[in-house]
């Protein structure tokens, strides 16, 4: 059975090695769920613990064979189905969880109130807890006043995903029609939780030192640069045109942006010109904001160097709505 280190520090620094091969895209992505911080940093946080024992348990065939079968049950094709999916996997696999209920609504006189994302048991401390999970990849905008944390859809705001967590997702279970549904269901005296991970996106023209004035961004969050194709075109040129331990690809499949990107070196990669290449087919014409990685040649791998979103020129004034995560 494959050893894995136990520390969360360790263990994101494994995956972001050729050592994390052994295990399958949907394994790496598990692990990296319980490596990963969060974005925001609360009083509330949800967070799953497992021991030494279980956490070797993930990279085994069992558990691959079984995060194929759920995966395939899962029908949907956004990825924040595909995290709640890898979420709820991890809570029925703690001997001190009891998953009581998933996305849970509660309706009255026809309309939907709200709706509990996990409802769970905890067999160790006798409490029910109310979790509400996401996945997120937020972008800086400089150029607002003041600055906001957009997603790939300008839409999506990061101060508006904590204001609807903190004012109508978290205090779901203090709504009266939502405790008469609790209470007949015997659940009483709910704690509400909640994590939302993901990365965050820098301007490709700012450093990567944390900006933080009302998000209360967790000190640790995962993060990158958001570039434009001109802004990325001329990082290309200060980088030396035959590298041959550098190499690009282009994350069209969203499950692969989770865990960091390791890829055998056998694998189809792009290099400088190639990736200059599709940069050239996309300018001038409109395209869904892009996740685009830098590997660098490990020992008997590609292993994620850094990751970059490549959006449209005029972003986010000029952008469109992008399908849901």
């Amino acid at each position: 059975m494959t050893t894995l280190p136990s520390s969360p520090h360790a263990l994101a620094e494994w995956l972001h090695s050729a050592d994390a091969l052994q295990c399958s895209l949907h394994q790496r992505n598990l692990l990296w769920m319980i490596a990963s911080p969060p974005i925001l940093q609360v009083s509330n946080q949800a967070s799953l613990s497992c021991s030494p024992a279980l956490l070797r348990s993930f990279c085994s065939t069992e558990t691959g064979h079984a995060l194929e079968q759920l995966v395939t049950r899962n029908r949907s094709h956004f990825l924040g189905s595909y995290y709640e999916s890898l979420w709820r996997y991890l809570i029925e696999a703690d001997p001190c969880l009891e998953l009581f209920a998933h996305n849970l609504q509660i309706h009255h006189q026809g309309k939907t109130i709200g709706e509990f994302d996990f409802l769970i048991r905890d067999t160790s401390t006798q409490r029910w807890l109310h979790q509400e999970v996401a996945i997120k990849f937020y972008l800086l905008d400089t150029q607002s006043e003041p600055a906001r944390w957009r997603g790939p859809n300008a839409r999506d705001r990061l101060d508006l995903k904590r204001a609807k967590l903190s004012q109508q997702q978290l205090v779901l279970s203090e709504h009266p029609i939502a405790q008469q549904t609790l209470v007949e269901k015997g659940i009483h005296a709910v704690v509400a939780q909640s994590s939302i991970q993901g990365y965050l996106f820098y301007p490709s023209s700012t450093c990567l030192q944390p900006y933080d004035e009302t998000e209360h961004l967790h000190p640790h969050h995962l993060r990158g640069t958001w570039h434009t194709i001109d802004s990325l075109m001329k990082m290309m040129d200060d980088l030396p045109q035959e590298e041959d331990d550098i190499a690009w690809l282009i994350l069209s499949d969203k499950q692969q942006w989770l865990a960091p990107c390791v890829l055998a070196h056998s694998s189809r990669v792009l290099n400088h010109s190639l990736l200059r290449r599709e940069l050239v087919k996309l300018s001038g014409a409109p395209f869904k904001p892009l996740l685009i990685v830098e590997l660098a040649r490990a020992d008997r791998a590609w292993v994620e160097a850094q990751r970059l979103f490549l959006v449209p020129d005029g972003w986010p004034r000029l952008s469109k709505p992008a399908p849901a995560l």
